[in-house]
């Protein structure tokens, strides 16, 4: 059960773990960022005092408080033998809490200039929440298959979690596209300014990453109800193995394109 799996369990303390660092990271770097100073400016407490009066820096440390927070809540959401009642308990709060943090990131970010702020936000908040999903389950389905336990069959997995990637995949599509349409001044912001070159380059990622994910559900699916021994659970698993490790290489370009787009001018 993925509850009590090791692998999910530490991909899960990496990822609250990367993201505390990098929280702490922009917090402090955000006050010589404003000023114009160098680096050498982070130990300036003055600047420090100046990013906590801002909004921006007020939802970085909402941020880092949720992220805490997580972190005392994973290890008892994640107990075995949880009792149905209070586990569900965490389930909530656990989900509050993610999308608390969900919302620091599209508050600091292009929605909230936008004249119906409610639209871009919310398109925001089903985007990276998407995303999340989408791109969290991919490389925990790219650990169980680099390193799978003895008896474990990874095929109705690997199906299962390709039915939750689709709906993902459609959310992140629509969302995208409704954020684009609110933030760019205009269409032809996408091949005159560095933002829509963006955009661009991001669509062809997904693009790539879906031609993939397509051709890995088609081996899924053919190799759900057939008998799963021998070579043919080696072929299958090898070709799987491949298919999602190419997956998880186009998502981190994908994602590396998209937090350039979080700072980028939609009109630069």
């Amino acid at each position: 059960a993925g509850r009590t799996d090791r692998r999910a369990r530490r991909l899960l303390n990496t990822g609250a773990g990367l993201l505390a660092g990098a929280t702490v990271v922009a917090f402090v770097l955000q006050g010589p960022y404003a000023a114009g100073r160098g680096i050498g400016a982070v130990s300036d407490f003055g600047l420090l005092a100046d990013t906590l009066r801002v909004a921006y820096g007020k939802l970085l440390l909402l941020r880092l408080v949720a992220v805490a927070v997580l972190v005392v809540l994973l290890p008892r959401l994640l107990r075995p033998d949880q009792p149905d009642r209070l586990r569900a308990r965490f389930e909530n709060l656990t989900m509050v809490t993610g999308f608390v943090v969900l919302l620091t990131f599209s508050a600091t970010g292009h929605p909230v200039t936008d004249p119906v702020m409610f639209v871009s936000v919310t398109a925001d908040l089903v985007h990276f929440g998407a995303i999340a999903v989408w791109a969290g389950g991919l490389v925990q389905l790219a650990l169980c298959l680099h390193r799978p336990a003895p008896d474990e069959d990874l095929v109705p997995v690997a199906a299962k979690f390709s039915r939750l990637a689709a709906g993902s995949v459609a959310a992140v599509a629509i969302s995208g596209a409704v954020l684009a349409l609110r933030i760019m001044p205009s269409l032809s912001t996408l091949w005159t300014t560095g933002f829509g070159l963006l955009v661009l380059l991001k669509i062809a990622g997904l693009a790539a990453l879906l031609a993939v994910a397509s051709r890995s559900r088609a081996a899924v699916r053919r190799s759900v109800g057939e008998p799963a021994e021998g070579t043919t659970k080696t072929v299958t698993l090898r070709r799987l193995r491949t298919a999602v490790a190419v997956e998880v290489l186009l998502s981190v370009v994908v994602l590396a394109l998209a937090a350039l787009l979080t700072v980028t001018p939609p009109g630069g």
